[in-house]
């Protein structure tokens, strides 16, 4: 599928580039829950969904563009949402990042390490960061999402400033607000990125562990 243009909104910031790769946030009606994760892929960029595999190499058939249709995705919908107890069709995703950073010309997963990173999130959060009002529970996955839904600024144990590793499998303190919010925003539960856990293998039960309890949270067996 072509590329989608970037909105009128996008122009500014400094990740516009030839101002395509738009690749807007999945929002289901009535969801309680929203996955919010750092910035698209090339198969979300293009909109090819990850359905099987077959020899170990996926299988994609077309769809819109959205978060979460590349194998990241394809972990998401058949591992990590049901160890909670959701589908994939009672979940928002959304993305801090609407689309990719074009490096020397060509389009990559990379993110800036520059202020220009800062500056672009700052830019997209406030031009295309909603919320759906349903929302009671934000799962930050990554240190991305975490910082940008709150966890810039808090400290570790040790006094560094904290990760998502600091985190994982814990809430964020307070809620998370915007403008056009009331202050009982939803709760942050923060998950290691399930892209890391493709080359993280030692993470993988501590996150089954982590997706468990999020079930509990939701069900209100935990805290």
């Amino acid at each position: 599928m072509p590329l989608l243009n970037k909105p009128e909104t996008c122009r500014g910031c400094p990740l516009f580039a030839d101002g395509r790769g738009w690749v807007p946030d999945r929002l289901i009606e009535g969801s309680k829950v929203a996955l919010v994760c750092q910035n698209p892929g090339q198969s979300e960029e293009q909109g090819q969904r990850v359905v099987s595999y077959i020899g170990g190499k996926p299988v994609f058939e077309p769809c819109s563009h959205e978060p979460l249709t590349g194998a990241t995705g394809f972990s998401v919908r058949n591992t990590w949402l049901p160890k909670a107890g959701l589908t994939h069709d009672n979940v928002s995703y959304l993305n801090i990042l609407k689309c990719r950073w074009t490096l020397h010309g060509k389009r990559t997963n990379k993110l800036p390490k520059d202020k220009s990173y800062y500056q672009a999130v700052r830019h997209c959060m406030a031009a295309h960061f909603k919320v759906p009002d349903s929302v009671t529970t934000l799962v930050a996955a990554g240190d991305h999402a975490f910082k940008a839904l709150g966890g810039a600024g808090l400290k570790a144990p040790d006094g560094k400033p904290a990760t998502i590793s600091s985190y994982r499998g814990y809430t964020l303190p307070g809620v998370y607000t915007e403008p056009t919010r009331p202050l009982d925003g939803p709760v942050v539960y923060c998950v290691v990125h399930p892209a890391d856990l493709f080359r993280s293998r030692d993470m993988l039960l501590p996150s089954r562990m982590d997706w468990a309890r999020l079930g509990k949270l939701l069900r209100g067996e935990w805290p």
